[in-house]
């Protein structure tokens, strides 16, 4: 394990003899490399152990690494380059249609406060409807259960990451039932969450 972070065989400034061997036995470990992830360097240290009963064995192993794998996806940034997040402060469809009706890009995340209190979220239902200048929409980490996204006729990408509560998703009425541009969508929804039907425009 610690071959793959540093990319070397282990202590290969020495020779491969006895007193390496014994060396070993008393304790030398190698040098953890700068930049290796803490979760990953604290397994193989954990598998370093002197006690053979000490040591994680290979199911615990393999475990550890699936979920610090499925952790660092669910942790990376699959959206191209685009505005900063905006946090909300509105509650109605009201309000965030007039802060977001003549942008080209919603790209919001939830507002959540420190010490665990929340600020105002998007709940419920949500209608994305007649943004005629709108190119991109990016949610991440709300409670919505439901989206209508209808009448946006420049709108090309779509990125939901975390909805966790949506169960509808409707994508309706475009302007002459096209877009103006190839229409992409990335989903990111870590609980069971079906496409009834799905648009290839």
């Amino acid at each position: 394990m610690w071959q793959i972070s540093s990319g070397y065989q282990p202590y290969r400034n020495d020779s491969y003899d006895v007193s390496l061997a014994i060396s070993i036995i008393n304790g030398r470990r190698e040098e953890i490399i700068d930049g290796t992830p803490a979760e990953y360097s604290e397994l193989y240290k954990e598998c370093w152990k002197d006690k053979p009963r000490e040591r994680p064995n290979m199911q615990d192993i393999v475990s550890t690494l699936k979920a610090l794998i499925s952790s660092e996806k669910n942790s990376m940034n699959l959206q191209p380059k685009m505005s900063k997040p905006r946090s909300i402060n509105f509650m109605s469809q009201k309000e965030f249609n007039a802060q977001y009706l003549n942008e080209k890009e919603i790209n919001i995340v939830s507002n959540k406060s420190i010490f665990g209190f929340f600020k105002s979220q998007l709940e419920g239902s949500l209608k994305i409807e007649g943004f005629k200048n709108l190119e991109i929409i990016s949610l991440k980490d709300f409670k919505l259960t439901g989206l209508e996204i209808n009448g946006c006729s420049q709108l090309n990408k779509v990125y939901l990451s975390e909805l966790t509560k949506l169960t509808s998703l409707t994508f309706a009425k475009f302007e002459n039932n096209q877009l103006s541009a190839p229409f992409t969508t990335a989903y990111r929804i870590f609980k069971n969450f079906q496409i009834l039907e799905q648009y290839r425009l």
